[in-house]
């Protein structure tokens, strides 16, 4: 597979240069048990290191449901610390999150993402004794590229073509719940002329070429009565994928798919891509983390 190397490069180092300052001045800013840089595989790749964020005042052993926390980036860029905040904010809510790197694109494909996942929630149940997880109480939260492969974990939990196809095993004991933030799709990546998809379209030009590759990749094709119910939260203010929120929200609005869709106006604050994310301080942000929070419990209960 031929890799732009040049475009990969910068569109990694921009994430740094954006993210860092903040990210180092944030580190612990919820007062949340943290444990770093945990390998779900050994290998030694930072892509297969997590970290776990629990309610300070939980006890070690107490079996508390889970959040796996998946950080957007273009499919091909990004870091967990990049939504460590979001996790941690989630833990005091009686959660126990588990924010996790994994391998990118375009070295990989879904598929072996897909199969990192379904991994971390094996590491999860069988460490359920040793993190107090609640291994029947798991669910999968995910923003912009990583929201895209939330949905794709969602279609491929209960599809078998799928699941044949990504070469996955889904998780045995099912998910909770699916949580989609400013979720990306391939749609958007062929069609959109905005700078930054045109980055990402260059970057992963080789997989958007593959027509099979991309079939299985519009979870859109497999939504169907088995489609587990997702939440997604937008804002009509994203200036890179508002329009393929709300086309998203109307399609499975017509075809009767389960889903519960929230959509936040910046009122105190101008409210982008991956707001809840980046700035959880917002008064938008706010509304929209708590509502995060209320569906996890409800789905949790």
């Amino acid at each position: 597979m031929a890799i732009d190397k040049q475009a990969l490069a910068a569109g990694r180092q921009f994430q740094h240069t954006v993210n860092d300052a903040t990210i180092n001045a944030h580190v612990n800013d919820y007062g949340v048990d943290m444990q770093s840089d945990i390998p779900y595989i050994d290998d030694g790749s930072a892509d297969h290191l997590l970290d776990i964020y629990s309610p300070a005042d939980a006890d070690k052993t107490q079996m508390l449901p889970v959040v796996i926390l998946i950080h957007g980036g273009g499919y091909s860029s990004g870091f967990k610390e990049l939504d460590r905040r979001l996790g941690q904010l989630i833990a005091t809510h009686g959660f126990r999150v588990v924010n996790i790197n994994y391998s990118l694109m375009p070295e990989v494909g879904f598929g072996q993402e897909l199969r990192e996942i379904m991994t971390v929630a094996n590491w999860i149940s069988d460490h359920r004794v040793q993190y107090g997880f609640a291994d029947q109480n798991i669910s999968i939260m995910g923003d912009s590229s990583a929201g895209h492969l939330t949905l794709l974990a969602a279609a491929t939990q209960n599809n078998q073509e799928l699941q044949n196809y990504f070469e996955v095993t889904p998780y045995a004991k099912d998910f909770k719940a699916y949580v989609a933030i400013c979720p990306a799709t391939f749609e958007s990546i062929t069609s959109s002329d905005n700078v930054i998809i045109a980055g990402v379209r260059q970057v992963l030009s080789d997989w958007l070429s593959q027509e099979d590759f991309v079939k299985h990749a519009l979870y859109t094709n497999y939504m169907a009565d088995n489609f587990p119910e997702v939440m997604i939260v937008t804002t009509p203010s994203d200036s890179i994928l508002a329009e393929q929120a709300i086309a998203m929200h109307d399609f499975m609005t017509a075809n009767q798919i389960k889903h519960v869709y929230k959509s936040y106006e910046g009122v105190e604050n101008k409210i982008d891509h991956v707001f809840n994310v980046l700035f959880p301080e917002y008064e938008e942000s706010q509304r929209a983390n708590a509502d995060i929070v209320a569906y996890l419990k409800e789905k949790n209960t």
